[in-house]
């Protein structure tokens, strides 16, 4: 089915050609893509598009090339908690699919789930994390793949980081509500200095 083409990510994020009707129809369907998607807008848009045609067809050439930067936003978003992966994962994971078209989403998940428990732990969101490798085990080879023993480390890692950084919060907490009169402790030091100043012309 067609449908696999857009979830297993064979469909290209540019360098397409397609029936304009057909586009608009899907654009206007998902009005709201920037807000509901974010940097997963693309993958949400091809995948659509496969679901909804009938054909596709490819070229044995290149078409179209693109530049990685710095500021590109597989580089800028990586690893942070508005990466893309994770509105592909929630997407795919939502999905309302045909019988025939479960083995493709179960391979999509095999490969977005380690990177989605990765990303959970990175950001301190530990039950989250537990919550999808527990759920696609299959994903790590039930159980039998180094890579989920070494997330879920990342995730205890977060879990016993959590109460820390808290602490620092409570901290700052404290500070920011110290008196305005506060914030000029070396005008206070020397005050005090000058007021006990002892006079050393004569002997003590």
């Amino acid at each position: 089915m067609l449908g696999r083409t857009g979830l297993v990510q064979m469909f290209p994020n540019n360098g397409w050609m397609a029936n304009a009707q057909l586009v608009k129809r899907i654009v206007v369907k998902r009005i709201g893509y920037k807000d509901d998607y974010g940097m997963c807008c693309d993958f949400v848009f091809g995948s659509e598009l496969c679901f909804a045609s009938r054909e596709a067809f490819y070229l044995h050439d290149y078409i179209s090339v693109y530049r990685k930067t710095a500021t590109s936003i597989s580089h800028s978003t990586r690893g942070t908690a508005v990466a893309a992966t994770l509105g592909v994962y929630r997407f795919v994971n939502a999905l309302d699919l045909p019988v025939p078209l479960e083995p493709a989403r179960k391979v999509t998940l095999r490969r977005l789930a380690p990177i989605v428990v990765s990303i959970h732990a990175k950001n301190q969101q530990v039950s989250a994390g537990l919550r999808v490798a527990l759920t696609h085990l299959f994903a790590h080879q039930y159980g039998l793949s180094a890579r989920l023993y070494y997330h879920l480390l990342m995730l205890a890692r977060a879990a016993l980081r959590t109460p820390q950084r808290a602490a620092v919060a409570t901290t700052a907490a404290v500070v920011a509500a110290v008196p305005a009169v506060v914030t000029e402790p070396m005008a206070i030091v020397n005050e005090l200095l000058t007021e006990f100043t002892v006079d050393r012309s004569e002997p003590v």
